[in-house]
């Protein structure tokens, strides 16, 4: 991947049925409506992510789920997998088996719950790197791992020759430009982790892809807004953002709805609605996500009628 990869990262939900159990035909048939929907172009799966709720899957599901994925995706469009854990040795070992199966990357977010020194840090991601032949893309999400690589030691990491990425989830837009100056030249991209809304924003910096939810029920947005900012048409993406207000009023109304525990300040403290937002959204234009896995909360049938009305405004249908 010259000069790092870039276009729409699809955070591609992990269905379950009404036993909780993973549904593996309502994956392969997800799978195949990203697959048709994208066209192929501009356009990466990522498996077993944070929408995926890989922190919720036994490592028995974890693995089927990424093979599935690959099997079904078949080479049709990039599949990275997620493959973090706690520890660098389970992580290794999950990426060698992502590496085993085909996958043409892997998606390692920080190491949780006891948080490592940046010597740590670095041990960590080069210790990945060396046990594999594949592309890693650092996950620099301090939400959900309390901590973050800053930009003196993503430069560093970005010398690895296969470490081609930073999914960076800072919600702080001068953070990014940081971010973005401290690698430049290294031909790592910086990508958007947070979505359509922060990516309008972080197209001005030059942003070459972003992470997306959205995608899981309407691929062709996501690729649009992607599309003009690579062409630099900023008035596409403001007249976007105006048609897709509704849609992030939403998703504000529910995370403001929901008292949260985290101890780590407004910024973070998002409850992780937009994962039951995204699956609702795919269960309503015709697909299966099911529900959540607990602890996480599904909407109430309220919210859900309500995102139903939010996605016939801002031009999402279904033609299933």
């Amino acid at each position: 991947m010259v000069n790092g990869p870039r276009g729409v990262f699809c955070l591609a939900c992990t269905p379950f049925d009404k036993h909780d159990q993973v549904n593996e035909k309502a994956l392969r048939n997800n799978l195949r409506f990203l697959v048709e929907k994208s066209g192929g172009k501009d356009f990466t799966i990522i498996s077993t992510g944070s929408i995926g709720e890989f922190y919720s899957l036994s490592n028995q599901e974890h693995r089927k789920v990424m093979e599935v994925t690959v099997e079904e995706v078949n080479g049709k469009l990039p599949v990275f997998c997620g493959t973090a854990q706690a520890g660098t040795k389970e992580t290794v070992e999950l990426c060698k088996h992502a590496q085993d199966i085909g996958a043409d990357g892997v998606l390692v977010v920080l190491p949780y719950y006891h948080i490592p020194t940046e010597d740590g840090m670095y041990a960590h991601y080069e210790t990945i790197s060396r046990s594999i032949d594949l592309p890693i893309i650092v996950y620099n999400n301090p939400q959900v791992s309390k901590t973050w690589v800053r930009p003196n030691l993503m430069a560093k990491l970005a010398k690895i020759d296969n470490i081609v990425a930073d999914k960076e989830n800072t919600p702080d837009i001068s953070l990014y430009y940081q971010m973005k100056k401290a690698v430049d030249g290294t031909g790592l991209s910086v990508l958007c982790g947070l979505g359509e809304l922060m990516f309008c924003f972080e197209a001005l910096l030059d942003c070459p892809g972003f992470a997306s939810g959205f995608a899981n029920f309407d691929p062709q947005i996501p690729l649009e807004l992607y599309r003009a900012a690579a062409s630099k048409d900023f008035l596409k993406i403001q007249e976007m953002l105006h048609n897709l207000a509704p849609f992030f009023a939403f998703r504000g109304k529910v995370q403001r709805s929901r008292t949260g525990t985290s101890v780590l300040g407004l910024h973070y403290e998002q409850h992780h609605a937009y994962i039951a937002i995204n699956k609702e959204g795919m269960n309503i234009v015709g697909l299966d996500a099911g529900n959540v896995r607990a602890p996480l909360q599904p909407l109430t049938e309220e919210e859900k009628n309500e995102l139903r009305e939010v996605l016939k405004k801002i031009g999402v249908r279904s033609d299933r």
